[in-house]
């Protein structure tokens, strides 16, 4: 048995008990409780017996093993130490997308919807595995070079969190467990402690499922793979284990104290999980080893598949496991930022800031190790293709740009020759090109060189006139460099600045220092900011006086320079220094990330419309340009106006920011179809790309013309959203650094406005996704007249059991699909269904039936939907009373969004509609978000709602005509035409209005004492004037539901009754009448579908087309003739056998309920 020593180790020489973790919990000398040790307890105990209690015999051991173990007390070891399955080592079933091999962030929006509104970003590029989350050393740079790490395949999103940033930071495919979002109404205590909670138990499951890849892949492995195969492979994984185990020790300490010391952890292990580095830096070459070796290996590809079913039942690949540990510490420091949302106590919070501050550090600096490492690659091609080189390139710094130009010497009267340039942080390198190779011509060291423009080539019409020079500060042989066009030109001046400006920084003998630019062997700290100095090579600075690393940008914040001993210079020990700046200051800083962040978007999306959208018309039909590039131009003149407006109010010092962030928020709207149709638009492009390869070749042509080719066409249509998901974000950080209280008034609203915005597209995407899903069930259901999109958004659907109130009826199988409006009871047969109820939420209830729910039989646990006028109901029963929770409480749901508690707040009448354009609620001014089914209309004055603005409104005053009509709601007289018109004689000072005899208008004015009246044509919708005489007051009844209505009448002919329908089924008022015979007490319109009473009939054919039983009426009864104006239901309201009328009022003082059908509960 594994016991604990008095060093606080297990005896085998594990530190604790790797199946339960239960080191701080296991004193000196007591037996771990977990399976695991009391398995090995039995063997030990059983191979104790064998070898001192039996000869040294295997023959009588076998023969006499039965014996042995029962007089030990050890028979079940056999059952015991047989492995199964590992037993609960599973991840959530949900992971097993990662198969797929396109994982990113769902960021699942959390229940303020539009939070994390880039959940979908995973989708939008066809990438791998990782959530890359680590934002730039600035964060604002949504365009900037980072943005590289897209072509690694392990890079995806940029993952924008949305306004409460850390917000469900384990919604990444990485989570090791199944998260739930913070519900509503907990305390932030409460919030504090489910934080350390998910850090907790996310950190077991990750060493959990380290150490099977160790014990289940990699040790049996060993013996099909070479030393250097095992390591090219699974790295330094065993170190990391290591480094994990302590590192989950010193989580469970803390986490078990109250948690206030986690963030002294993180702090503590930030050197020890540099560990990290080495792996994330060769994941990549170590997936590419492993699918080599399994392509070409059967062997090994056999007992690679068989030790991937011993981890998490197989639902990963090896390769999806390797990825594990990136994922992990890329997740810390989204970890600690939620964390830190919830702590009140001031001094955890700055301890926690300070973790924070620690683990992006370490995200970022691993991801500028994977850079540095491809740059290596890259140098190493240019040292191989340049035959005459001396010197090795990587000592000249990080490579800028090369390309072909032409040069010539200043001095004497030479021609321009074709060459090569390849320009380092330290050096120019101008080369000859001798077929694919180069030869070295001249090596000019920038350190002694400035760059001059030289505008007088410019004017010269001839191609690469566009120039500048490097002049020798000593006086040597200077040369003027010549580009083909202007933009290159600049594109190249640019590169020499930042070179130079990388070389002999502005502030590297500030305070007396003598920085210079310098690789560190070992990852280094910045003296003044505490943060590592990033990378491989030329991570920064390096004071020659006194040995102190700094990054660029810390170069000013050091004291003066003291001259240090040599030890200090050997070992390069920091000390932190702490780097402050004013509010103020902070102020400017974001408003310089918003000015250059919006300019170098913009100049994006020109490059994108120029490099990419422009030269692809040729190759591609207006559909498919339109399919891919949707509404970018639009896009793009929108973003024209809107960086001249930043531009000018940043110029005059920001405080008018806001309203230019107000101004635009409806022509920012212009996104809102470009982002709802960017995955569709990238679906086609890879479509496309897959089967085209002129295509293909030339938008490889076009990408590399684009931030130098460092993203696919794919990536470059993502920008746009991105973007527009980032502004709250900035918005944010500038408001927190505001003082002026007017100012920051402002930028509260456009805060919420740019919110507002984001979570508006966020809603639409949903519900392009409910359309398609709304889509599918109207393709799946035979015998639906309807469309479903009218019932609202579907709430849930599935497989229950069936039966009606009354009568002696059993339960029948029936999948039911509820909507906002309606619930559909269907019969199932073979993939479709065939309609059998549609039942009318609004003249239902729901009821729990709790007697049922003692019945031990299965689906036994129901609840019933009562009709509220006395007519069928039906009970539903659910297998498992989870099953019945979660139905009743999306009943409860569709009933509240159908009937709001408010509706009728204020004298209003509220009910959900679906508004064709984007729609502001008047109570709160923001976006009614979506697409259907968006918010409430009030059908008296017009005002559009949230469910939960019902109450907001004042008292409902009934509009204008004239608004009603922009609403398409006014009630209007109708006259007919007795005489027809055509404009003789003129009206006076107005035109004339053309009619004949059939015409009907709508009188829109008609003075008493005046013989010409103003209307509009409603067949045409012509508006003008006519003569009185001409028209008279039309005889059917003006109502807002006149499409649709219908009039009951019984007539007697031949001593036969008949009930005539006549329906009015067309602006037009053409009508078709329908003759159904009562005999027998039946009503029907074709003998094949019969009716006990006209009420059924009418209700039957209120949801279902007459063109059942007659092609030529294809029509519904959508409402009476006499139905009250006011009322919104399709549905009568008299019933059966009596027409009610009311014969008294009273108020009801206390609640009832109905303990039968009989009886009315109040």
């Amino acid at each position: 048995m594994k016991h604990f020593n008095q060093e606080g180790t297990l005896s085998c020489g594990q530190s604790f008990c790797q199946k339960c973790l239960m080191w701080s919990l296991v004193e000196d000398d007591q037996l771990c409780p977990c399976p695991e040790c009391r398995r090995i307890l039995k063997i030990n105990s059983l191979e104790h017996c064998l070898s001192e209690e039996t000869p040294d015999d295997d023959d009588y051991i076998c023969q006499n093993f039965q014996e042995l173990t029962d007089a030990h007390g050890l028979g079940e070891l056999i059952n015991d130490c047989v492995p199964g399955e590992d037993e609960g080592e599973s991840i959530s079933e949900d992971m097993a997308a990662l198969k797929d091999h396109h994982h990113v962030c769902d960021c699942v929006p959390g229940e303020d919807e539009g939070e994390h509104i880039y959940e979908n970003g995973a989708s939008l590029i066809d990438q791998q595995r990782i959530c890359y989350c680590v934002p730039g050393e600035d964060e604002g740079e949504s365009i900037s070079e980072d943005m590289a790490a897209l072509k690694d395949h392990h890079h995806v999103c940029d993952c924008v969190p949305g306004e409460d940033e850390g917000e469900h930071i384990y919604e990444n495919v990485a989570s090791l467990i199944d998260q739930q979002p913070l519900k509503k109404g907990m305390t932030e205590d409460e919030k504090r402690n489910c934080c350390l909670l998910e850090i907790h138990l996310t950190e077991g499951k990750y060493y959990e499922t380290l150490k099977d890849i160790e014990k289940n892949c990699m040790n049996p492995l060993k013996l099909l793979l070479s030393p250097l195969e095992r390591t090219a492979i699974f790295i330094n994984l065993e170190e990391l284990i290591k480094v994990q185990e302590s590192f989950l020790r010193a989580i469970d300490a803390s986490v078990m104290a109250g948690g206030s010391s986690l963030a002294k952890v993180f702090l503590e292990f930030k050197e020890q999980l540099l560990v990290y580095v080495e792996y994330c830096s060769n994941m990549e070459s170590a997936q590419k080893t492993l699918s080599h070796l399994l392509a070409n290996r059967e062997d090994l590809r056999q007992k690679v598949k068989e030790c991937s079913l011993k981890v998490h039942h197989g639902h990963f690949t090896l390769q999806d496991l390797l990825v594990v540990p990136m994922q992990r510490i890329l997740k810390y420091h989204l970890l600690l930022k939620e964390l830190l949302k919830h702590s009140a106590d001031p001094e955890e919070r700055q301890q926690l800031q300070h973790a924070l501050e620690a683990m992006q550090d370490l995200a970022m600096h691993i991801n500028e190790v994977k850079r540095d490492k491809e740059i290596l690659k890259k140098i190493s091609e240019f040292q191989s293709s340049i035959e005459n080189l001396q010197v090795k390139l990587v000592e000249f710094g990080k490579p800028k740009i090369h390309g072909e130009l032409k040069v010539r010497c200043i001095s004497g009267n030479h021609n321009k020759q074709d060459r090569c340039l390849f320009l380092f942080d330290k050096v120019v390198l101008v080369c000859k090109r001798k077929g694919t190779q180069y030869k070295l011509q001249e090596m000019l060291d920038l350190l002694f060189h400035q760059m001059t423009d030289d505008p007088v080539n410019n004017k010269d019409p001839r191609k690469w006139s566009y120039g500048f020079s490097l002049i020798h500060l000593q006086g040597k042989q200077g040369f003027q460099i010549f580009c083909k066009t202007e933009d290159m030109k600049r594109k190249w001046m640019e590169q020499f600045e930042r070179a130079m400006s990388n070389l002999k920084p502005e502030k590297a003998n500030a305070n007396h220092h003598n920085f210079q630019m310098n690789t560190f062997d070992k990852t280094t700290n910045c003296e003044a900011c505490k943060m590592f100095l990033k990378g491989t090579f030329y991570q920064g600075y390096l004071c020659t006086k006194c040995g102190v690393g700094a990054h660029k940008d810390c170069l000013e914040a050091f004291p003066s320079c003291n001259i240090r001993s040599p030890e200090y210079l050997d070992t390069l020990s920091m000390r932190p220094l702490k780097k402050g700046m004013t509010e103020d200051e902070k102020r400017n800083c974001c408003l310089l990330e918003i000015h250059l962040t919006e300019g170098k978007y913009y100049e994006t999306l020109k490059d994108i419309e120029k490099n990419c959208m422009n030269p692809l018309k040729l190759l591609l039909s207006p559909l498919e340009r339109t399919a891919i590039f949707i509404n970018l131009e639009e896009l793009i003149k929108v973003q024209e106006s809107f960086l001249r407006a930043i531009d000018a109010s940043v110029m005059a010092g920001g405080s008018s920011l806001a309203k230019v962030f107000l101004e635009f928020k409806e022509q920012l709207l212009v996104y809102v179809e470009y982002c709802s149709n960017m995955e569709s638009a990238q679906k086609t492009l890879s479509h496309l790309l897959a089967n085209r390869e002129d295509l293909r070749q030339k938008v490889k042509e076009c990408s590399l013309k684009v931030h130098h080719g460092h993203f696919t066409l794919q990536d470059l249509l993502a920008v746009p959203m991105q973007r527009i998901l980032k502004y709250h974000l900035l918005l944010k950080e500038l408001l927190k650094h505001s003082a002026d209280p007017e100012e920051r008034q402002q930028l509260q609203q456009a805060l919420e406005a740019m919110q507002d915005l984001a979570m508006h597209i966020n809603e639409v995407k949903r519900d392009k996704e409910i359309l398609k899903k709304i889509s599918e069930f109207q393709s799946s259901i035979e015998n639906l007249q309807v469309k479903l999109v009218e019932f609202g958004k579907p709430k849930i659907h599935g497989e229950l059991k069936v039966r009606c109130i009354s009568g002696n009826h059993n339960k029948q199988d029936r999948c039911l699909f509820l909507f906002d409006k309606v619930v559909l009871v269907c019969k199932r047969k073979g993939t479709k269904y065939k309609l059998q109820e549609m039942l009318d939420l609004l003249f239902h209830k729901m009821t729990d039936d709790p007697v049922n729910n003692k019945d031990p039989r299965k689906w036994s646990y129901g609840f019933s939907l009562i009709h509220l006028q006395g007519k069928q109901g039906f009970q539903i029963f659910c297998k498992t009373e989870d099953m019945k929770r979660k139905w009743m409480e999306q009943f409860e749901r569709a009933m509240s969004n159908l009937k709001p508690e408010k509706a009728n707040a204020n004298h209003h009448n509220f009910q959900m509609n679906t508004f064709d354009k984007t729609t502001n609620c008047e109570a709160c001014k923001m976006f009614l978000k979506g697409t259907f089914c968006q918010g409430y209309l009030c059908t008296k004055c017009g005002v559009g709602a949230h469910k939960d603005c019902l109450e907001a409104f004042p008292s409902c005053n009934i509009r204008s005509p004239e608004y009603l009509d922009t609403l398409s709601m006014r009630v209007l007289p109708k006259l007919g035409t007795v005489q027809s018109y055509h404009d003789i004689p003129s009206p006076p000072g107005k035109s004339g209005l053309t009619c004949q005899g059939g015409d009907v208008f709508e009188l829109l004015r008609g003075p008493p004492d005046s013989q010409w009246e103003e209307g509009r044509l409603m067949q045409t919708q012509e508006s003008g004037s006519f003569p009185s005489s001409s028209v008279k007051p039309w005889s059917v009844r003006a109502r807002l539901q006149a499409v649709g209505s219908y009039l009951e009448k019984q007539t007697i002919q031949d001593s036969l009754a008949f009930l005539a329908i006549s329906s009015k089924w067309d602006i037009l008022n053409q009508r078709k009448t329908r003759v159904m015979v009562k005999k027998a007490n039946s009503f029907y319109v074709t003998e094949s579908k019969m009716f006990e009473s006209l009420l059924d009939l009418l209700e039957y054919y209120q949801c279902h087309s007459l063109k059942e039983d007659s092609e030529d009426l294809d029509t519904t009864l959508e409402s009476p003739y006499k139905f009250p104006l006011h009322s919104c239901s399709k549905a009568s309201t008299w019933s059966r056998g009596y027409n009610p009328h009311v014969i008294g009022m009273t108020l009801a003082i206390n609640n009832f309920a109905a303990r039968d059908l009989s009886e009315l509960p109040l």
